[in-house]
């Protein structure tokens, strides 16, 4: 009995695995850049007179992506019940916000007129802490040709510098209201060391599977040990 349970749970906790619909996407950066967000992390700043050094994180988990475009060397996919959190430390200052049910789109193209690189990008809808009622920001990276496919699904993926090429980050805070559009916070900036990662995050369903088909393990086992005691 123990072991035909068993035959028909765990095929069915490693297909969930298989197929997990939940992707985490991390990019990390350092280099030097330009800071005027105040108001947009739960810390107050940062707030920049120029070039300064900074690393930021950026963790995207995607609970039930959709491709939203698919051509030959351009794929996209996006949500918009993301959890996202951002972490970025300027001048020593470590700034956060954590943020539930934003909108997300990760994207991978070509390089424009045959450039020598691909573009990953991950693009987030936030919302500002205490200025503005909107803000965005976005992770770019130039990739080296080849090393990503352009699959219609989300493939895990790791990457670092050297082949992140490039990184750019841009954000901003806005008060956007009716016909009115004033961007009141901006953020530009390079990166010099870069890694990007993406990894499949099983549902909570899978999990429960997995632990069931354990539980029907342990017990067949403890179940042959009295037999044979």
């Amino acid at each position: 009995m123990g072991k035909a349970v068993l035959a028909a749970v765990l095929p069915l906790a490693m297909a969930g695995h298989a197929n997990a619909a939940m992707f985490q996407i991390t990019m990390q950066t350092s280099g030097t850049g330009y800071f005027q967000m105040d108001g947009m992390f739960d810390e107050a700043g940062p707030a920049s007179g120029g070039q300064v050094p900074y690393t930021m994180r950026m963790i995207a988990t995607l609970t039930d992506p959709v491709a939203d475009h698919s051509g030959p060397t351009s794929k996209w996919w996006s949500d918009s019940d993301a959890s996202v959190r951002v972490d970025l430390e300027v001048g020593g200052v470590v700034y956060t916000t954590i943020q539930q049910d934003r909108y997300v789109r990760l994207s991978h193209a070509a390089g424009r007129s045959g450039a020598p690189y691909e573009v990953l990008e991950m693009y987030a809808e936030l919302l500002p802490h205490s200025v503005g009622n909107s803000a965005s920001l976005s992770h770019t990276i130039h990739l080296a040709p080849g090393l990503l496919p352009f699959s219609d699904i989300i493939e895990p993926m790791a990457f670092a510098t050297p082949d992140v090429l490039q990184t750019r980050i841009d954000g901003g805070v806005y008060i956007i209201y009716e016909d009115v559009f004033v961007q009141v916070g901006t953020l530009g900036a390079y990166g010099q060391q870069t890694s990007v990662s993406v990894t499949a995050v099983p549902e909570p369903g899978t999990y429960a599977m997995t632990l069931l088909g354990c539980a029907v393990l342990a017990g067949a086992g403890a179940l042959r040990a009295r037999r044979a005691g």
